[in-house]
This record gives C-alpha cells, structure tokens and sequence, in this order.
C-alpha cells in the first residue's frame, strides 16, 4: 500500500499506484511504502500526521513484544515514544480513516479480539468496554469507569459480550419471577417490576 502525505499539512491519503516506482511525483506530496495492511514503520520524531487526526500504533516492550491499540486523537507532539500505562517504543503507525471498519463481532469464545465491544467484570460489576491491544495474550482494555488508569490489562479479568435487550429482560423477570415462586406471587412480583404488558398493548 502507498500512503500520499502532503508536506504541509501532514494528510494521508491512500495512493491507487501498485509500487513506489508507478508513482508520479508531487512537488507538495510525498510518498510512504506502506505493508499490505497499511501499518508504517516508524523510527521516531514528531507526529506524522496532523493534530487530532486518530491512529493506530505498534509498539514493542523491553520484552520485545508488540501490542497494536486504538490510539485517541491528540495534539501533534514528539512521536518517539507511548503511553499505555507504562512506555513502550512506537515502531509502526496507520491512519484511521472514516470508514475504518466496524468493531469485529464476538460470540464469547475465547478471549475478544482488539475492536470488540464487550463487557468486562470488576470488583463484582460488568462495565461496557472496548479492546483496544493485546499484551502478552491478554486483552488491553478501556476503564472509562475509573478515575485513576485509562487502560487495564490482566488475567483476573472476565469478559462476556454485550447482552441484547431480550436477553437482559429475561435475566430480570427470571430474578423477579424467582422471588415471586418464593413469596408465593410471582405474577405480582412480575408486574410491579414493570416486566407484564396488558393484553392487546
């Protein structure tokens, strides 16, 4: 893949051209190789592309292993190095685009893939969460519920995806139906938690 990057204001752009060698040169453009997958490789200095425009990035640990994570938008500023609760040497980039695709579907087996939207359970309670890299086979997620770490990553984590409506109704009435059999209502139990519809509404 070729990426034009425009000398002045830092855009990407996808080229069309198979090779660097098919390219016509641009006096306010320049040209990048790119791997089939669009990542760059990069080797340090400022932010190549223009403020607050979103990216990935690859980075690799002092234990040589690489992690790609969704990175917020942010202020051009020395690219050298990222942040993900520790730092980690930055040594590829890609542009991510309007049309990036959706978020990667996961039915519970195994571990969810970077991209997911699942949930996540902590001291107890499921909070709704993305996968935004991987660190050692773990998932790194988003704590957006936490004030102190942006990112979490560890092997005491549960995971589960995202409930549909049906099947969050059908947790509650089982819980409220449960108490009803126990006090001997359980049709009551189940219209004053608001669960019944009359006939016909």
């Amino acid at each position: 893949m070729i990426y034009a990057v425009n000398k002045r204001t830092k855009e990407h752009l996808v080229h069309g051209a198979p090779s660097l060698g098919r390219v016509a040169p641009c006096p306010e453009w320049y040209y990048i190789q790119a791997d089939a997958d669009g990542w760059i490789e990069w080797h340090g200095g400022e932010c190549p592309l223009p403020d607050n425009h979103p990216y990935e990035v690859k980075c690799e640990t002092n234990s040589g292993i690489q992690r790609a994570a969704f990175q917020r938008p942010q202020a051009n500023r020395a690219w050298s190095r990222y942040w993900l609760n520790n730092h980690y040497n930055i040594i590829a980039y890609r542009p991510i685009f309007d049309n990036k695709p959706q978020a990667p579907e996961w039915d519970g087996e195994g571990l969810p893939p970077v991209g997911a939207v699942c949930e996540v359970k902590h001291i107890g309670v499921w909070h709704q969460t993305t996968i935004v890299g991987v660190d050692e086979g773990l998932p790194v997620f988003k704590t957006d519920w936490c004030q102190r770490y942006a990112y979490a990553c560890g092997a005491d984590f549960q995971f589960r995806p995202i409930r549909t409506d049906r099947e969050r109704w059908i947790k509650a009435a089982s819980e409220v139906a449960r108490k009803g059999l126990k006090n001997g209502d359980m049709l009551g139990y189940v219209y004053d938690a608001g669960l019944a519809k009359m006939p016909g509404e």
